[in-house]
């Protein structure tokens, strides 16, 4: 349809749309018609014009053609792109076609060439960039936006780099210098993110970011800054805040006054380090940071963990192995945890196996909160870590390239850093490093490097406690958390944790606390020697996380009021409890005004002039600019004559305004106007304005000395470092000893015995009870006795019926060791034991399908790893080993265990069992092992109710005892499990069918093989036969089988002596 050439009212032309043609003169009102006629002509003659918008008519380009210059939100990040308008229009190129058509066709082609001619001879004049944008909407509208037009010979658009601000040049160098580091940019009085970095706070903080110029931007008001940088810093980001390094009034005053603001990166955080930063970027933290709260002992600690591993190949192995198999499956690792909040570092090197059993238990023991892995390393070791890092919410991984502290690389550095000052207390640190294993060293030299572009490496140099890790075994024990939700709840550590302070907390958590075996009777006991631990309560009350307090003072990122609340808190509780720190304290405290202290002025802290000279001339400064300013104001008084003439300040307008009233009317002419009210005027005059630009200056110096100032003190406070830092250790291990006397005050509670040195190992626990379970259960724990020695019976194989406290039993024995050598009072009658050096657990069920390993793996990598560490002062407990495999299997690998743990190795040992013939090695170690049982009540069940045609055969009940008795259980009663567990009554009935009928089959074979045994004369038998020497073992049985029928013996010997002899013959057969 051929649009018409004279549009209708209110239609316009699409060209009207994008640009305003240049028209001919208009003509001027009261112009003769003559000219108008005149003019009209020379228009007509030059061509078609098009009519112009009136100027009350908005023009405004559809809205297709105005989103093309929005910035969508993902690309907002990318520099702008500028694009150059082709040299030919789509309406040209179409014009040309048809004019070559109409050429071949009509006779009037040429008569339109020349009107083409004519039209192309007198352009019309456009801006350029209204012109690029016509252009882009005529070859999205005639050709496509996908396609181009024939003959088209230019290619893609110029891409022009894009024109940044003064203040996105900044930003674009600070992300060059600062990879990977979420920046929080300081612009006035707001806190922006910058392209991706807001598109990141955007998600993680739910706050809005829009496009400006060349970035997505977002921000936040600055006194909110410590609640975004926990929460992006606690979402997994390393967050850096960048500052203005200039004020608004010095800059004005400046040299450099018309170029951007000086910003410089002052801080950046991660999760290992955001306690130990300033609160005004971080905030209080954690609810431990405060006094008055509780706390979990879980958010107490903040790690940094470095991994370091080397191949190893095991020497059994070796010749049976690839070189690739024997890396993977047996490597010598090396843990670094560093707390950068407290100094604290623990290190271990061990060799681990191909589940990496050792590593996930340092993992588990220390949470990391940032996790540093030195590449390469082996498949199981990265799929461990993997693994553990997607299951913690906002835990960083990095990796980080071993080769650089290799072959002796990372000793030199370490020792280099910890060789820097030369002091005493670097000094001790350097020998305690070199005594590091080889990997131990590298670890912590990658460590430092990390830690060194946050500023905070210092205090590894001057107060790192480098403890060794501890057995780790204890994780099925619960001695930290509890298997069920990994929470503190449960767990020994809930049970024996009364501590008062944060930092006692931290201690009594602490690897090495609950389950670092002690060295002898004297430190084992060392919770009563005589201290005066029950007036502790009233010390320790109210106490703040003085451990990380001095650790931020040391940093220099503590304020005012956090350094007076930690120091006189020294001074309060230090003379009481002997520690000498409260003459320095003192000595730090009469140099600032605690008052103002406790505000955190920083302007009015200082009370020593010789010592801050800088800070008090600032002071000066002021005073004068604000007398002078008073002096003014007496001037304008008696210019205005108004003797009552005050300064007053508008909000949002101005401060020191002179208010004068509208019928005064001499007002000098070079006053500023700012407000008005119907009575008064308020001026800003020159003089006011130049005082008050000098008393900002002056205020500013101030501040900035004031901040210079307090960072030069607290510089100082290094010195004091080491021993204030020993005294807040002193106090946590009073605090944590003050827990074990208040456990201590549990009713049954008893002091254990510690034999001496050169006795045997040993462990005699009599009525003992579940410390756990008996605070958490309401009815009474029925209490058992436990029996080892290395003279005696070291080994006791545990059977009974499921679900019969066979478990629950060794668990107690093994955590009642435990609160001995920590120096607790234990539940029990009485208990003496030799201090142990390790105990080693083999309990649960449990796959790992991160490492691609099945259950039985599991167990026997944990047996593995046991059998490689035990040693005679070693308690180990093993619950049913071999169940994950076919009997014949598990039976073998339970007997060849628990032999070698007590002819090789020869240690204290508990072997829960379900396998009968296990308890037929007492027989072969005689004295060294014993069996016993789990008691029951074996009711018989009423088959009444069965329903079924036929009487299936009596699931029996049972009643469990929970008390150990001598003797093997013949029975684990399963079935009775799964009818407690509600299983299908046919489903129970059909599994006591089938489990009599293979009993039946069992006992059937059984009587043919003993009693179907032809003579070997009449047989042919020879007497070197197998079937000969079977025949002659069981015919020497005999004899013991009639003596089993003494009336002189006991019931329970006759009992006992029938089950080992009936063990003997099944063994034979």
């Amino acid at each position: 349809m051929k649009p018409s050439s004279n549009p209708e009212k209110g239609q316009r032309s699409i060209a009207s749309f994008f640009f305003k043609p240049k028209a001919g003169p208009t003509p001027k009102v009261g112009q003769p018609k003559q000219q108008q006629r005149v003019l009209g002509e020379k228009q007509a003659a030059q061509g078609p014009v098009l009519a112009a918008p009136s100027k009350r008519q908005r023009v405004s380009p559809p809205e297709s053609h105005r989103q093309e210059d929005v910035v969508p939100r993902h690309m907002s990040s990318l520099p702008a792109l500028h694009t150059e308008a082709p040299t030919n229009s789509a309406f040209q190129l179409q014009a040309a076609a048809s004019s070559n058509v109409q050429s071949a066709h009509s006779p009037q082609a040429p008569s339109m060439q020349t009107a083409s001619a004519a039209i192309e001879s007198h352009p019309t004049q456009v801006p350029a960039r209204v012109e690029q944008r016509h252009q882009r909407f005529q070859q999205k509208l005639v050709i496509g936006a996908g396609n181009k037009p024939e003959g088209h010979t230019k290619a893609m658009p110029a891409v022009t780099k894009p024109k940044y601000t003064p203040l996105e040049l900044q930003i674009v160098e600070l992300k060059d210098r600062h990879p990977g580091v979420l920046l929080i940019v300081e612009v006035g009085y707001k806190m922006r993110f910058f392209g991706e970095d807001a598109d990141i706070a955007s998600k993680e903080c739910n706050i809005f970011a829009y496009p400006d110029h060349n970035f997505l931007t977002a921000s936040i008001p600055v006194p909110r800054l410590h609640v975004y940088v926990r929460r992006l810093v606690e979402a997994g980001y390393k967050v850096g805040v960048v500052r203005q390094m200039e004020t608004a009034a010095i800059k004005a005053s400046g040299s450099n006054k018309y170029t951007p603001f000086t910003r410089k990166l002052t801080a950046v955080y991660t999760r290992a380090t955001l306690e130990a930063g300033d609160k005004e970027h971080v905030g209080e933290g954690s609810v431990s940071e405060r006094a008055d709260a509780s706390w979990s002992n879980q958010e107490l600690s903040h790690y940094l963990v470095c991994v370091v591993e080397a191949e190893a190949s095991h020497p059994a192995t070796a010749s049976q192995e690839t070189p690739s198999q024997a890396a993977q499956a047996d490597v010598h690792i090396g843990v670094v945890a560093v707390e950068i909040s407290t100094g604290d570092v623990l290190y271990g090197q061990f060799r681990d196996g191909l589940l990496r059993g050792e590593l996930e238990a340092c993992l588990m023991f220390t949470p990391p909160s940032e996790l540093l892995v030195a590449q390469p390393i082996s498949s199981p070791s990265q799929k461990l870590l993997g693994s553990y890092v997607t299951q913690s919410r906002g835990l960083r991984s990095q990796s980080v390239g071993r080769s650089k502290y290799s072959e002796g690389g990372g000793l030199a550095a370490v020792t280099e850093f910890y060789g820097a000052s030369g002091g005493s207390e670097e000094s001790a640190a350097l020998q305690a490093v070199m005594q590091l294993p080889e990997l131990v060293v590298q670890a912590l030299a990658h460590a430092l490097d990390y830690v060194r572009p946050l500023h905070m490496e210092a205090v590894l140099r001057y107060g790192a406690s480098f403890k060794p890790f501890h057995d780790a075994h204890q994780m099925q024990l619960e001695v930290l958390r509890n298997n069920d939700d990994g929470g503190e709840r449960g767990s020994l550590l809930w049970l024996m944790d009364h501590t008062k302070t944060p930092f006692g907390g931290r201690l009594a958590a602490k690897p090495g606390w609950l389950t670092h075996s002690q060295t002898g009777q004297s430190q084992s006991m060392r919770g009563y020697s005589g201290a005066p631990l029950m007036a502790l309560p009233s010390l320790l009350k109210g106490l703040p996380d003085m451990e990380r307090g001095i650790t931020r003072i040391f940093h220099r990122t503590a304020n005012p009021a956090e350094f007076v609340q930690v120091l006189q808190a020294l001074v309060n509780i230090a003379p009481k409890l002997g520690v000498q720190v409260a003459d320095a304290a003192h000595e730090m405290l009469s140099m600032i005004d605690t008052g103002a202290a406790q505000l955190n002025d920083k302007i009015n802290l200082f009370q020593n002039e010789a010592k801050f000279p800088e800070v008090f001339r600032c002071q000066r400064d002021v005073t004068a600019a604000q007398s002078n300013l008073q002096q003014i104001l007496v001037a304008m008084r008696k210019l205005l004559h108004l003797p009552r003439l005050e300064y007053v300040s508008i909000q949002n307008q101005a401060d020191f305004l002179i208010e004068v009233p509208v019928e005064v009317t001499d007002v000098p002419k070079g006053w500023e106007k700012v407000c008005s009210t119907k009575k008064m005027n308020r001026f800003h005059p020159p003089e006011v304005k130049q005082g008050l630009q000098q008393l900002e200056i002056a205020k500013e110096h101030l501040q900035a000395a004031a901040l210079a100032a307090w960072e030069a003190f607290l510089g100082e406070f290094a010195l004091h470092y080491a021993p204030f830092r020993g005294a807040v250790m002193a106090l946590a291990s009073l605090d944590a000893l003050h827990s074990l006397a208040t456990l201590a005050c549990n009713t049954g509670y008893v002091r254990p015995q510690f034999v001496d040195e050169d006795q045997a190992a040993q462990l005699h626990i009599v009525q003992g009870r579940h410390p756990v379970l008996d605070v958490a259960l309401d009815t009474p724990v029925v209490p058992n006795n436990t029996d080892l020695s290395a003279r005696g019976p070291c080994a006791l194989v545990i059977t009974g019926p499921n679900m019969g406290g066979k478990s629950c039993y060794i668990r107690q024995a093994a955590l009642i060791a435990i609160m001995a050598q920590v120096g607790s009072l234990v539940p029990a009658e009485s208990a003496e034991l030799h201090v142990l050096d390790a105990v080693h657990t083999r309990m649960g069920a449990s796959d790992n399908l991160a490492m691609g390993s099945s259950t039985f793996l599991e167990e026997l990598s944990e047996t593995s790893t046991i059998l490689a560490c035990a040693t005679k002062r070693s308690l180990v407990i093993v619950d049913e080993l071999g169940r994950g495999t076919s009997t014949h299997d598990g039976l073998a690998i339970a007997l060849a265990t628990l032999h070698h743990l007590v002819a090789q190795i020869g240690c204290l040992t508990l072997f829960v069992t379900h396998y009968p013939k296990v308890a037929a090695l007492q027989q072969q170690n005689l004295g060294s092992i014993e069996s016993v049982h789990m008691s029951y009540l074996q009711n018989q069940a009423d088959t009444s109710a069965s329903g079924s045609s036929q009487a299936a055969p009596a699931v029996p009940q049972i009643t469990f005892l929970y008390k150990l008795v001598p003797g093997v259980a013949d029975r684990s009663f399963g079935l009775n499990v799964a009818r407690m567990a509600h299983l299908p009554t046919t489903v129970v009935d059909r599994a006591a069918e089938q489990a009599e009928h293979l009993e039946e089959i069992t006992v059937h074979r059984a009587r043919q093989r003993s009693e179907d045994v032809p003579p070997s004369t009449a047989a042919g038998i020879s007497p070197g036969s197998a079937t000969f020497s079977k025949s002659a073992r069981l015919e020497q049985l005999l004899p013991q089988v009639a003596s089993m029928f003494d009336s002189s013996q006991s019931p329970a010997e006759a009992v006992l002596q029938m089950q080992a002899a009936q063990l003997q013959v099944l063994s034979q057969l």
